[in-house]
């Protein structure tokens, strides 16, 4: 994907709550996959995903310490809470 020019991004480490951690925690999660991420790519992310999309202030600051930013999302399909295909595509579309 990174060879293809897609700007890859990190999730953390392990999926964990960011917001239930201790900060040398919410670094962990973050500093692991970029590392491996970097690593691989020969670049260092500078996106990620909080789990859940739960942020808080210290998150926030640990990731701006380690130039990154947080990107979340406006819109969801509550794709974790059915299979059904047409449903997903019906809630995506129904909140645009």
């Amino acid at each position: 994907m990174a060879d293809e020019g897609h700007e890859v991004a990190s999730h953390t480490w392990d999926h964990k709550i960011l917001t239930g951690l201790e900060p040398e925690e919410i670094r962990e999660e973050l500093e692991r996959p970029n590392e491996e991420m970097e690593r691989l790519t020969g670049r260092r992310p500078t996106l990620m995903r909080p789990s859940q999309g739960r942020t808080n202030g210290t998150v926030h600051d640990i990731c701006r310490e380690l130039d990154m930013a947080q990107i979340l999302w406006s819109v969801t399909a509550k794709d974790y809470k059915t299979n059904d295909s047409a449903l997903i595509q019906k809630r995506g579309s129904s909140t645009r």
